[in-house]
């Protein structure tokens, strides 16, 4: 027990570090986030850092999991993207799940398999994992309707971009770009949910596009680690 505190601890550490990098100190708050948001992005960046490591995949440890700057620099991106009022809902859901000694980087990858490896699901996860209400369904697939519209704006206006990232139709063994953002979000709250799915329809109104944002964003705060 004591050895897990420590690793926690030092993910913790490491996590915070670029946060308090001055350049990303700027650069968050030249965004525009409140210093509450601040704190909330930082605490959730931490949490999903620890979760992360020890997500345990078919094949034993990725690559990716020692990857801290990649890490960062990905869910940062999407933080800044996405509605702003959606964070300190997100770090609420995710320290409460993690109370209660729940991992929602682990259940979205296992979600993830439900799609793309059913058969390993049922072997592994069946029963394991609360399927949505009716209610959360609906809005899950508002919020997917939205991305959808989303990602068809940002692969008209970076289509090299596009050809980078993963595709819009989930196949055997690779889920789509959207269907890995849903498995994402299905552990969220019905009140965050609601949150997303209103913040993301007021940005398609208002013609923001946090998909193309994102692309954007993971580049500026890449560049800023690099200064």
């Amino acid at each position: 027990m004591g050895d897990c505190r420590t690793s926690c601890s030092a993910l913790r550490q490491g996590m915070s570090a670029f946060f308090n990098m001055p350049a990303v100190e700027k650069l968050l708050e030249d965004k525009g986030l409140a210093h509450a948001e601040i704190s909330a992005l930082r605490e959730l960046v931490q949490l999903e850092w620890v979760h992360f490591d020890t997500v345990q995949g078919m094949s034993g440890r990725a690559a990716c999991q020692d990857d801290a700057v990649g890490f960062f620099v990905h869910r940062v991106a999407q933080y800044l993207s996405f509605p702003r009022e959606s964070i300190m809902a997100v770090r609420d859901d995710v320290v409460a799940a993690d109370a209660a000694g729940r991992n929602v980087i682990r259940e979205k990858y296992a979600r993830m398999m439900e799609a793309t490896d059913p058969v390993a699901f049922a072997r592994d996860w069946s029963g394991r994992l609360e399927a949505p209400s009716p209610v959360k369904r609906c809005v899950l697939d508002e919020i997917e309707g939205t991305l959808r519209s989303m990602l068809d704006i940002a692969r008209c206006e970076l289509p090299a971009t596009a050809q980078h990232v993963r595709g819009s139709i989930t196949q055997p063994k690779l889920i789509s770009s959207i269907g890995y953002y849903v498995c994402e979000i299905q552990s969220y709250s019905l009140s965050t949910l609601r949150c997303l799915r209103d913040g993301l329809r007021r940005q398609l109104s208002d013609h923001v596009n946090p998909v193309l944002d994102t692309y954007v964003n993971a580049v500026l705060i890449q560049r800023v680690l690099e200064a």
